[in-house]
């Protein structure tokens, strides 16, 4: 949970909106890499505003930060980083429930 949330427990509308997606990874052989996903509490004119500005008062107004961590072997050589800007939506559905109904169940 991030400075800009004020309730006791994250629900579903706290990862719904405008997100900042950032990535990092390298590796030779071995790899390591780390995603931080920046959500809830901020609109597109805020996450602009921050951006354009290189302001990041973003991270005190955001509800929610989530950090993956991961690692892979095999022909990997190089490195790597993202930041994109986007948009997170939850259609209800948890796990891999979708795939019955693009399967036909």
């Amino acid at each position: 949970m991030m400075p800009g949330f004020n309730g006791k427990e994250l629900a579903d509308t706290d990862f719904e909106g405008p997100a900042l997606y950032m990535d990092v990874s390298a590796g030779v052989l071995v790899s390591a890499g780390c995603s931080l996903i920046l959500c809830g509490g901020f609109d597109i004119e805020s996450m602009v505003a921050a951006l354009m500005h290189r302001k990041w008062f973003i991270f005190d107004i955001a509800h929610a930060l989530i950090i993956l961590v991961g690692e892979s072997a095999g022909l990997v050589d190089g490195a790597g980083a993202g930041f994109m800007m986007g948009n997170m939506s939850n259609k209800g559905q948890v796990g891999f429930s979708y795939l019955d109904d693009w399967l036909g169940d």
